[in-house]
């Protein structure tokens, strides 16, 4: 792998850019594409083939930009514990292969989603919100089992 880094931006914004050679002037133009926000996360395609190279140049658009890193290697490591996050990563990477996904490789993270779901919820929140997640993967997992069974007969 190449950079393999997924960047995800925790705190100020990014732009990610993209340079252009422009003939008349006989230099490159910086051509701005977007500004990403808090939760925004750029550096994903890249991250898991060493053959694809970065199109794009991030720049930090505030004071303080802070990012949060995370390996994908140790993402694919984990994934070997969890089928969830394992068939993602495989769907990620198959998306890439079969170029059903463009070379501009970030993701802008809606802020309301941010601010509703993480940020004005407390640790018991979350653990009661995981709780009842769970408890519904068991209660369709008995009514698989029930309608299987009637499906049989």
């Amino acid at each position: 792998m190449g950079n393999s880094n997924i960047f995800i931006i925790w705190e100020g914004e990014v732009q990610a850019r993209v340079s252009c050679y422009n003939k008349e002037a006989d230099n490159y133009d910086d051509l701005w594409l977007d500004t990403l926000e808090i939760g925004a996360c750029f550096n994903i395609y890249n991250c898991f083939f060493k053959d694809n190279l970065p199109l794009l140049d991030m720049y930090a658009d505030t004071k303080v930009a802070k990012l949060f890193c995370l390996n994908a290697n140790e993402l694919i490591e984990l994934s070997e514990k969890s089928m969830s996050l394992m068939d993602r990563i495989n769907t990620v990477k198959l998306k890439i292969t079969g170029r059903l996904v463009d070379d501009i490789d970030y993701f802008p993270f809606p802020k309301k989603y941010l601010e509703s779901n993480v940020q004005f919820k407390t640790d018991q929140d979350i653990r009661q919100e995981r709780k009842n997640y769970l408890q519904q993967k068991e209660v369709m997992k008995h009514q698989m089992i029930v309608f299987v069974e009637k499906y049989k007969q």
